[in-house]
């Protein structure tokens, strides 16, 4: 998917998405902008009105990389 790779946690999984669990992984940008420096693994965010657990963080893949940087 896009290329990306994990920086920290754990990809999406057919059991996420077979039992419509509220999960997410963030990129880069939304990282620093919810979270600043802090770990948000298995912390809550909240889109769209619903809140989501983060499982995973995407790695930083730079300016020359085309980083990926919001949520997925």
């Amino acid at each position: 998917m896009l290329d990306a790779r994990l920086n920290s946690g754990v990809f999406f999984t057919n059991e996420n998405v077979e039992q419509s669990r509220r999960v997410c992984v963030l990129g880069r940008d939304a990282k620093r902008a919810v979270f600043y420096f802090d770990n948000p693994l298995g912390a809550q965010v909240k889109m769209q009105n619903q809140w989501f657990t983060v499982i995973g963080i995407l790695e930083d893949k730079g300016a020359a990389g085309g980083a990926i940087g919001g949520v997925l």
